[in-house]
């Protein structure tokens, strides 16, 4: 959250989201969307009257549904036509005039609105939405940017607050200002692990826009490949505790430069397959990979995403609470103890990062990526006599 926001949930914010739920007001969006706030329990409870199930601990816990009830454009089209030949073959002749077409063009829009009207198009979706007041957090369940913006919307209509979506540079900054980096941050360039490859002669780094920092995230999953290599998988998180971790099941990575294109890999242990190795090589850094961590003495798995910094299939623990509250509390705790120690991973990354030290880091990292597909290059030796 930015700016000012409350430090806890009352009854106005209650009031609040009854004020907010879905179909309370009855109103769509522009482009065809009807939002608001329901329980998460199901898609049609937008009981509001008590905290009981909407407060769980120190979290606020709520879902945002969307509806979509606007026709399809290619449905919309596809009326347009309908409506076109049927003047075509009453007028009888070759080609319908301009106001034939006008008309046949409203008719096709006046079909679908009173469809639209009827429900016959609605498609529905809810997302769950975690609020940590006292942390000024918010775990949302989606990582679409036209989702998050809805959500922004509703909840700076709702509760008076601003979210602001905490990719890697929006964290970066954060972290710099805390560990007073901030003039290195803005002073900071591009990385790259191997030279530019061939056909990249013409390549303009000054084409880069300046202000754009999301390179930092890649960076960071690079740093992370090569701990798990050199490393052990350790990755320190300040207060000399570390976290032990290894890569798995996937890994996308895309040249930064735009001239070797991109990869995916699915597999068991797909940052030790020759064809990773060799990517990485070519000047390919990872934007996606998946992490099997150990976090608070119990495994967390997630994918990722280094640029927009934000967690998929995140897999968590189960409670042993008999309880259903109180594991739900348990398991949102557990959450937060993920997202604080992956920024505590992020934090000890850009300490180096920033630091005075890092072209000799980077140098190393550089040197790293390149003996890896040395190393795969050369394959069996045949030993001499």
């Amino acid at each position: 959250m930015a700016g000012r926001h409350p430090e806890s949930f009352d009854g106005a914010m209650l009031s609040a989201l009854a004020e907010h739920a879905f179909g309370r007001h009855a109103t769509a969006t522009g482009d065809g969307l009807e939002l608001g706030w329901i329980r998460p329990t199901h898609l049609f409870d937008t009981d509001f009257s008590s905290e009981s199930g909407v407060t769980v601990g120190r979290f606020t816990y709520v879902a945002l549904r969307v509806d979509r009830t606007g026709a399809p454009p290619a449905i919309v089209r596809s009326y347009r036509m309908m409506e076109e030949a049927a003047r075509l073959a009453d007028s009888g002749r070759e080609f319908l005039t301009r106001s034939q077409k006008k008309e046949a063009k409203e008719a096709a829009l006046a079909r679908a609105e009173q469809e639209a009207k009827e429900g016959v198009f609605r498609r529905v979706s809810a997302t769950p939405l975690l609020i940590d007041w006292a942390d000024g957090a918010a775990y949302f369940g989606s990582t679409s940017a036209s989702a998050a913006d809805r959500l922004t919307t509703l909840c700076a209509d709702t509760f008076d607050i601003s979210l602001v979506p905490a990719h890697s540079e929006e964290v970066a900054f954060r972290i710099a200002q805390r560990l007073g980096l901030l003039s290195a941050f803005e002073e900071s360039a591009p990385e790259y692990v191997a030279p530019p490859p061939q056909g990249a002669a013409g390549f303009d780094t000054g084409a880069l826009d300046a202000h754009d920092r999301t390179y930092l995230g890649r960076e960071f999953l690079t740093y992370l490949w090569n701990l798990r290599d050199d490393a052990e998988g350790l990755c320190p998180i300040g207060g000399g505790k570390e976290v032990e971790f290894v890569l798995h099941k996937s890994l996308s990575l895309e040249c930064e430069r735009g001239v070797t294109g991109r990869l995916s890999i699915r597999a068991d242990a797909p940052a030790t397959s020759a064809e990773a190795r060799a990517a990485l090589a070519s000047g390919k850094q990872p934007t996606k990979l998946s992490l099997l961590a150990v976090i608070g003495g119990e495994e967390a798995s997630f994918t990722l995403d280094g640029r927009q910094f934000t967690v998929s299939g995140l897999a968590l623990p189960r409670s042993d609470e008999k309880d259903a509250a109180a594991a739900l509390e348990e398991r949102f705790m557990t959450l937060r103890l993920v997202a604080d120690t992956l920024d505590a991973m992020y934090a000890e990354f850009l300490r180096l990062r920033l630091g005075n030290g890092w072209s000799r880091t980077w140098s190393g990292v550089r040197a790293w990526a390149m003996r890896e597909v040395a190393s795969d290059v050369r394959g069996p030796q045949r030993a001499s006599a």
